[in-house]
């Protein structure tokens, strides 16, 4: 399939033969209003501008993600991250000196080959996903959903007002557009929120506050409703799984975490004008 080429349908999981085992993800049916019951609220860490990022579908993954660092090959961690617990989702790598690369998304997934033998290696059990480019007032994202059939691909176009603060897209036939807040928790410094154009919101993305020890510059939140029902799966859907996350929630990830990437490059940007104009008071004070 050529870049040119419309985008196949996606609302299905690409990734059903990496399902745990006993789940069944073909034939999703999106749910009707009532009954939408649960949001995924997926943690990004990390900062963009220096060590890069990574996406976990829950706090208690990225708690279990470094409780299992030191014993990955220990027979209750491999049995948990068999199942997709506890391992990230994503990887981020951010471009800062290219004039059109702007990231590189990893997906990462269990590798049957070596998993028996090594567990989860999360230096190399991942595949490219995602690369966004970006072109003026166009971001361009483009997808390679199943690392088993590389040269099926579809690509999504972002266009962005000037300020960053309206960016619309088609996706499947469908108009949407995400809006940046700045009338939401005064605490925040940034607020996305993600609709479907004429309907309700479907994802909301903040940065993430600790209140005891002040804002935290590497953590934001991106809550995403599923809205597929699940009721003729085998066993229910444990959204604690990397395997939980469908082609539509992963599509919604990689385009917040380029308004991350951009509020990353803001925050940069503030702290060195502050630093600056310290430094020339200093030097002002100095010279009286």
């Amino acid at each position: 399939m050529s870049e040119k080429d419309p985008p196949p349908s996606y609302s299905i999981a690409s990734e059903a033969s990496q399902q745990p085992h006993n789940s069944k993800c073909e034939n999703l049916n999106p749910r009707s209003r009532r009954n939408r019951s649960h949001s995924w609220k997926f943690k990004i860490r990390g900062n963009s501008i220096t060590d890069g990022m990574k996406v976990f579908v829950s706090d208690d993954s990225v708690n279990k993600y470094k409780d299992f660092k030191g014993s990955r090959r220990s027979p209750q961690c491999k049995e948990l991250q068999n199942l997709g617990i506890g391992v990230p989702l994503l990887k981020v790598k951010c471009h800062s000196f290219s004039f059109h690369k702007f990231l590189t998304i990893y997906k990462y997934y269990i590798n049957d080959k070596t998993f028996a033998k090594k567990g989860f290696d999360p230096d190399k059990d991942y595949y490219e996903f995602c690369k966004i480019s970006k072109e003026k007032n166009t971001y361009v994202l483009l997808f390679t959903p199943d690392r088993n059939n590389p040269q099926v691909t579809f690509k999504i176009e972002m266009y962005t007002s000037p300020t960053i603060t309206t960016i619309e897209y088609e996706f499947n036939g469908k108009q949407y557009r995400w809006i940046k807040d700045s009338s939401g928790n005064p605490f925040n410094q940034y607020s996305y929120s993600h609709f479907l154009i004429g309907e309700k919101k479907l994802a909301t993305l903040e940065e993430e506050i600790n209140l005891i020890m002040g804002k935290s510059k590497e953590r934001a939140q991106l809550t995403v409703e599923d809205i597929y029902d699940h009721d003729d799966l085998l066993e229910p859907l444990n959204y604690e799984s990397i395997f939980s996350v469908n082609i539509d929630a992963l599509t919604t990830i990689c385009m917040s975490l380029i308004f991350k990437r951009e509020e990353d490059v803001k925050e940069r940007l503030r702290h060195m004008t502050e630093q600056q104009n310290i430094t020339s008071m200093n030097r002002f004070w100095l010279s009286v």
